[in-house]
């Protein structure tokens, strides 16, 4: 696979972590919106994985730290119909099945390797799963809706469009 010459610039929004929110809303009794410190004071995770990208690259053993996604999820009460669960910053969103959001490994990182992810890490909240597609690891997590039908994220269509075959 080659690289396209004229690859999107991905913004790296600066972000203020005392105004920042995480909004969860959909199939849920609990709409919720969540600031980092409610993030903070989640019973902690860690998730040492290799991180692979389409483009042909790996970077091995990251450590991930944060809280588990379904303990956030636990906070917005999902109704009994959530078959889904869509994460998302701006248009950049990724679907997984109400049993993937649930796993232990899924998890919403914080830190990367002991230092507080920045914007150009995907901070202040990063999507993160164990064996995933890197287009799934959404940056700068703003939004959380729980669904009770698929969706298509957008996230594959645009890892996918930055390569060519």
């Amino acid at each position: 696979m080659e690289l396209k010459p004229d690859l999107p610039k991905f913004s790296r929004k600066p972000f203020d972590l005392k105004s920042w929110r995480l909004v969860m809303g959909g199939l849920a009794n609990e709409a919720r919106s969540l600031s980092y410190d409610d993030l903070l004071a989640l019973p902690k995770v860690s998730l040492t994985d290799d991180f692979y990208c389409l483009e042909g690259w790996r970077v091995k053993d990251i450590l991930w730290e944060g809280v588990k996604l379904s303990s956030v999820l636990d906070l917005a009460e999902p109704k009994v119909l959530a078959r889904f669960v869509l994460l998302a910053s701006d248009e950049f969103s990724v679907v997984l099945p109400i049993e993937r959001a649930l796993e232990e490994t899924t998890i919403l990182a914080l830190r990367k390797g002991g230092i507080a992810l920045d914007e150009f890490h995907g901070g202040p909240v990063r999507l993160v799963l164990r064996n995933q597609q890197c287009y799934e690891s959404v940056k700068g997590l703003s939004r959380i809706s729980v669904l009770d039908t698929n969706e298509e994220g957008t996230a594959e269509r645009i890892a996918l469009s930055r390569i060519r075959k």
